[in-house]
């Protein structure tokens, strides 16, 4: 976890809100900001699939009433936090059905699992290659992505920093 990072259980800030440093919280950050850069059928074809089913429901879903404990989620979704941590990170594993590679989804179960996540992330110096390298192409697509990949990594740096 990050420098500031309260304890496990603790209060801590997460985009301005108090938020407490749980799993399930981390999983729920990690959702959303999924959430945000793809479309919402991807979050319908997350909760259809066996990893998310329950007795009674889905730990995904629209529909809150099943769950223990609901854990409010963007455009509607909600997420059961009552999983065992092994639960959890093999429903994050599921997003590789929606094309999320190998090494982003180890990189958010170790962040769920409230592990450092700075192995993922390119060094200060590795940044400023990757920029430089694309800057100089013309390619805007590229360089767009690069921006949003960027906002992204940083808001993971400042959640690990702040919760």
């Amino acid at each position: 976890m990050g420098k500031n990072a309260p304890l496990e259980g603790k209060q801590g800030l997460l985009d301005g809100k108090p938020e407490r440093n749980t799993q399930i919280s981390r999983m729920a950050f990690v959702l959303n900001k999924v959430c945000v850069l793809l479309e919402e059928k991807y979050f319908l074809k997350l909760s259809t699939g066996p990893s998310w089913s329950k007795p009674g429901g889905k730990f995904l879903d629209k529909n809150n009433t099943h769950m223990t404990n609901a854990h409010s989620l963007k455009k509607g979704w909600w997420l059961d936090g009552c999983a065992s941590l092994d639960k959890k990170i093999e429903m994050m594993y599921d997003l590789r059905k929606i094309g999320m590679s190998y090494t982003f989804i180890n990189c958010t179960c170790d962040f769920i699992s409230g592990k450092s996540i700075k192995s993922y992330l390119p060094s200060e110096k590795e940044q400023d290659g990757i920029i430089k390298k694309i800057l100089c192409e013309e390619d805007s697509i590229l360089t767009n992505g690069l921006k949003a990949w960027c906002d992204v990594t940083q808001k993971v740096e400042i959640y690990e920093l702040t919760i």
